[in-house]
Order: structure tokens, then sequence, then C-alpha cells
């Protein structure tokens, strides 16, 4: 085995992150969209649980930046 394969743990721990990542970003969106939005509906929420690739959820970041309110977040493709 060379050194640079990854062991079933190496996956593990860097599936672990992946996942560690992919929540905090979440949690950073709902948090970005009450603050702005004095809120977070259901649909909204259920929106971003949704996603689960990390450049959709930086692009949903991005959006939540911009966007006028949440009915423009959720709008926007």
């Amino acid at each position: 085995m060379e050194a640079t394969e990854l062991t079933w743990a190496d996956h593990l721990v860097l599936q672990g992150r992946e996942e560690g990542r992919g929540e905090a970003l979440r949690e950073a969106i709902l948090r970005l969209t009450r603050a702005r939005f004095s809120s977070a509906s259901p649909a909204l929420e259920h929106a971003v649980q949704a996603l689960t690739r990390e450049d959709d959820l930086l692009a949903f970041f991005d959006r939540a930046l911009r966007a006028w309110d949440e009915a423009d977040l959720l709008s926007a493709p």
C-alpha cells in the first residue's frame, strides 16, 4: 500500500469533516436569514436542509446576502 492511499478511517474522518462543514453552513444561512428577515419560515428551513453540496450551500448563502426578502431568496434559481 502506498503512503498516499487513504484508509477506511481516513475516509470516515474526511466524510465527517465534510458533513460538519455542511451543517455549519446550514446554521450560518439560517442565522443570517433570521437576522435579515426577522424569521425563517418552515419552507426556508426545508430548502436549506435539502441542500447537500457545499457549492450549493455557498451559493445559497451568497443569495441570502443579496435577497430583498425571504420570498426573493426562495424564488431565486
